[in-house]
């Protein structure tokens, strides 16, 4: 019972921190990601830490595998090195008896990942998407006012209107003026509106108007009259027009499931993945993580990462490879968490079947 509570108590622990430092790892470089959208002017600051939320529940479907899979490393590994693994097989306690003692985190901490790649993260990023395009709407209602002058970052630009409809769309009275090239050019129009090219990038389509180009104090100067201009605004982003399909990523599970097409098949099994495996990854920890009491206290953790590289983009390629048909589903990403479970077969018999665990065959618990 003792030996339960204490090594239970710090495998939470260990995997707790882990998974902890890896989301402020993350999340640091997102959060940089939406301050520097709300510093210019592209998201509100409202939605940044609800962004910050949402985004939590859609990387933990990556960060709860792997923190999982480094923490218990992390604790067999010291077991290893301080000859406590050894010890507690010469108190008689079998392979199946050291699973037990851990057995019940593991469990919170498979199901908790299933929770989250079926159904949570999914629901997060449909919502993120919503508040996204909620903000940009905003965004762009609130951009241009009339009587005012708004500089953009996208070479030196400025934009003035003296009417600006409701919804910040439609303008009139409009002056612009940019720096192309080193050469100003001052832009005039009666009307106008915002809309976005062929290229994505977006454009302000001016009306009834003049182009002018030329330097100060020169008495040179190009006058273009127009009917329609059209000038990009790379400094500009708007809110999309539609609300456009879901992403699969995205998807409930039921949609998914509803008529599955190879796409959906392996976005499926995508998302039974990372809970998969962790509890593969939990077996695999107990051989992986056999070190001697000299050996280097990161060699272990860092072999975890390898290991879960190689596994996570054999998943991806082999989803890449249902997806377009290279593969059917009945293989899928299925024949992958085989290779790896085998694998932790061997590695579990030779450590038990004629390793240095071979006397602990007595009592599970």
């Amino acid at each position: 019972m003792v030996l339960r509570r204490t090594l239970t108590r710090e495998l939470w622990l260990t995997v707790a921190g882990t998974i902890l430092i890896l989301f402020l790892i993350v999340l640091s470089s997102r959060f940089t990601h939406y301050l520097a959208l709300a510093a210019a002017g592209r998201l509100p600051a409202r939605v940044v830490f609800v962004l910050m939320g949402l985004s939590t529940l859609a990387y933990g479907t990556v960060l709860l595998p792997v923190g999982g899979f480094l923490g218990i490393m992390i604790v067999f590994a010291r077991l290893w090195r301080d000859n406590e693994m050894i010890a507690i097989a010469t108190s008689g306690l079998s392979p199946l008896g050291i699973y037990r003692l851990v057995a019940r985190p593991l469990a919170g901490l498979v199901v908790l990942t299933a929770c989250l790649t079926l159904f949570l993260a999914p629901w997060a990023l449909r919502t993120a998407r919503d508040v996204r395009r909620e903000a940009a709407t905003k965004v762009r209602r609130t951009l241009f006012r009339q009587g005012r002058f708004h500089e953009l970052t996208y070479e030196h630009t400025t934009l003035y209107a003296r009417r600006v409809s409701p919804g910040g769309h439609h303008l009139r009275a409009i002056f612009v003026a940019q720096n192309a090239n080193g050469r100003p050019v001052v832009v005039t129009a009666r009307r106008g509106h915002f809309q976005r090219g062929p290229s994505g990038v977006h454009e302000i389509v001016l009306e009834q108007g003049y182009r002018i180009v030329g330097r100060p104090g020169s008495a040179v100067y190009e006058r273009i009259r127009f009917a329609r201009y059209v000038a990009d605004l790379h400094g500009l982003r708007l809110a999309p027009g539609g609300k456009g399909p879901l992403p699969r990523d995205a998807l409930p599970l039921g949609a998914l499931l509803r008529r599955p097409g190879p796409a959906d098949w392996a976005q499926f099994e995508w998302r039974l993945s990372p809970p998969l495996m962790l509890l593969i990854f939990a077996f695999l920890a107990l051989p992986l993580a056999q070190t001697s009491p000299r050996a280097n206290r990161f060699a272990r953790p860092f072999l975890a990462v390898l290991v879960y590289l190689l596994y996570s983009n054999l998943l991806g390629a082999s989803k890449v490879w249902v997806r377009n048909g290279s593969l059917p589903p009945l293989i899928g990403l299925w024949w992958v968490h085989l290779v790896f479970a085998a694998v932790t077969v061997v590695l579990l018999f030779g450590l038990y079947g004629r390793g240095p665990l071979r006397l602990g065959r007595g009592r599970t618990a």
